[in-house]
């Protein structure tokens, strides 16, 4: 899903919202985005994914929706902590970008939690 300005602005917004996962366990989601640097902490990576859960669990009937973000990427990993995904672990090199292997957090949601405040601490 490509993601415009709508409202909010009035020029085309360069950012994606990728739900996957649901081929192999319909009741399974996983959760993706990314946005160009312009578009950083303007809140868009919070308010799409908060309508994904929405629709994910609401309508679709999920019961586990999860993300994965590098673990440098700390402005990412708190979008899921403020959406109330809780962290499940960390993919030690699972990956190779560019250069050199890395790593990734894992955040997840399950159905009973979903209206529920985050978890703190």
């Amino acid at each position: 899903m490509a993601l415009r300005g709508g409202e909010r602005e009035q020029r085309p917004l360069p950012g994606k919202l990728l739900p996957y996962g649901r081929e192999r366990l319909p009741q399974l989601g996983g959760l993706g985005y990314w946005f160009a640097r312009e578009a950083w902490g303007r809140g868009y990576a919070t308010e799409s994914s908060r309508a994904m859960l929405e629709l994910g669990f609401r309508r679709l009937g999920f019961h586990r929706v999860w993300g994965k973000c590098d673990e440098l990427n700390a402005q990412s990993a708190r979008v899921m902590e403020k959406l109330g995904l809780r962290y499940e672990g960390t993919l030690r090199e699972h990956v190779w970008l560019r250069d050199h292997f890395r790593s990734s957090r894992i955040y997840g949601m399950l159905a009973g939690e979903y209206g529920r405040p985050p978890a703190q601490g």
